[in-house]
């Protein structure tokens, strides 16, 4: 029920940052290889999920201020706090940017409503807690087909991850365009989790751990991410690219 919640518009006026190999010093040591550029077209976004007040809005917020989107993207957000959103809000949008952190609320229900989207032509990225069985999420989406995702219990510990280079195939998945594969990382904390892969879905990376980090199912209108999606900042940049990118290939906007 969208016009009933808060929306935040942030109209990105900044140009797509796409570059080639680097040879810069990235955070944690020497550039890797970086996907090839592209030329995105730009998109409506939903950051949406039951979560923490706040935290959509610092999502967007932290999404602009890394300019990891093409200009005039548009981006808003949707707290699903005791409430299932409508199909028809959903479908104003090109793809459902989904965080999780607290227990969804009617969570069949809205797996289901969130198939029905894909199924009518949307695009979804669903994020590290959707799979934790502690917030995850559940309905159809989480069937085989849908979710590259499965569920698995919550057993990891707060900090950072890093993205296993050696495990991002070549060529590179234009999700990764701009992003430092050699110094990909990202936070977690003890929610963290270890999914399985769906039969069907293409996993694209494992992290340092060899827990399964991001995959793509056979459709390739749903990426899964096994990150945390609220700590983007300069640290965590390639992550914030890789997470706009995964909105841009599900919109098919590349």
């Amino acid at each position: 029920m969208l016009r009933r919640n808060t929306l935040l518009t942030i109209l990105a006026i900044f140009a797509l940052v796409v570059t080639g190999c680097s040879g810069e010093d990235g955070a944690t040591g020497p550039a890797g290889p970086e996907g090839e550029p592209g030329s995105p077209q730009p998109i409506k976004v939903l950051v949406a999920g039951p979560a923490l007040t706040g935290s959509l809005e610092n999502i967007i917020i932290q999404a602009t201020g890394l300019e990891v989107f093409p200009i005039g993207t548009e981006l808003n957000y949707m707290y699903l706090n005791g409430l299932l959103p409508e199909l028809s809000a959903l479908k104003e949008y090109d793809v459902v940017f989904l965080h999780t952190d607290y227990v969804p609320y009617e969570a069949d229900s809205l797996g289901d409503i969130l198939a029905e989207y894909v199924d009518d032509g949307g695009g979804l990225v669903m994020t590290q807690f959707c799979f934790s069985s502690n917030w995850a999420l559940g309905g159809e989406i989480m069937t085989s087909g849908y979710s590259p995702f499965q569920l698995a219990d919550a057993s990891g510990t707060s900090g950072n991850r890093q993205i296993d280079p050696s495990s991002v195939s070549i060529p590179i998945h234009p999700i990764f365009n701009g992003a430092d594969v050699e110094n990909l990382t990202y936070w977690s904390n003890s929610n963290f989790s270890d999914p399985p892969l769906d039969s069907g879905a293409t996993l694209l990376a494992t992290d340092l751990g060899g827990a399964n980090a991001i995959a793509i199912n056979a459709d390739g209108n749903i990426i899964a991410l096994n990150m945390f999606a609220t700590r983007l900042n300069e640290t965590y940049y390639s992550s914030a690219k890789v997470m706009a990118n995964s909105c841009l290939f599900v919109a098919e906007a590349f």
